[in-house]
């Protein structure tokens, strides 16, 4: 059995496994400026149904933020139309949920968001991609995309409606700024 040091090695190599029959994949290219970063024109990367979501916060990384940080990684699965699934710190899962967002808890067991063992929380993860696989097999993908779609596209719709809030909301805030000067 193969033990990683850390939790996004062990992530990353759980889906370059299940990749595996598709490899190689070079989803982005060489990504040399913020542009490319936050936009893929790469049709297969949007076909992706399930977003295993790595995000900023870490509970052990003393450099990184301890706490619940949603961050455009998050985002993109809804603006992308895909399932997500996070390794992040315990409560995330919930924070989205709070937020509006649907995240299919029955399709997807979100129950590791409750861990607060790093490496078990991990481990939980990991356990559920593979319960995944498993349970639905690569050819009933598009069938259960079909079916779920008008919750898919909600959460795309929810997406854009908080963006412009937040936009409108930044709007008043310069032009207070502007007037308080």
């Amino acid at each position: 059995m193969l033990k990683l040091d850390t939790a996004a090695s062990t992530l990353s190599l759980f889906i370059v496994y299940i990749s595996l029959p598709f490899s190689p994949i070079l989803v982005d290219g060489i990504i040399d400026s913020e542009n490319k970063q936050h936009y893929h024109t790469d049709v297969n990367f949007f076909k992706c149904f399930i977003n295993a979501i790595t995000e900023t916060s870490s509970q052990t990384d003393d450099d990184i933020w301890r706490e619940i940080f949603i961050t455009e990684k998050t985002f993109k699965a809804f603006a992308y139309r895909q399932l997500p699934i996070w390794f992040a710190v315990p409560g995330t899962v919930q924070a989205v949920r709070d937020l509006g967002f649907d995240v299919f808890d029955d399709i997807i067991n979100h129950s590791y968001d409750n861990e607060q063992s790093e490496d078990k929380r991990l481990s939980m993860v990991v356990n559920e991609l593979n319960s995944f696989c498993n349970r639905y097999p690569i050819y009933e993908l598009k069938n259960i995309r079909d079916r779920l779609w008008k919750r898919i596209t909600n959460n795309s719709n929810l997406l854009t409606e908080l963006a412009m809030k937040h936009s409108q909301r930044k709007h008043k805030h310069i032009l207070e700024l502007i007037d308080g000067v």
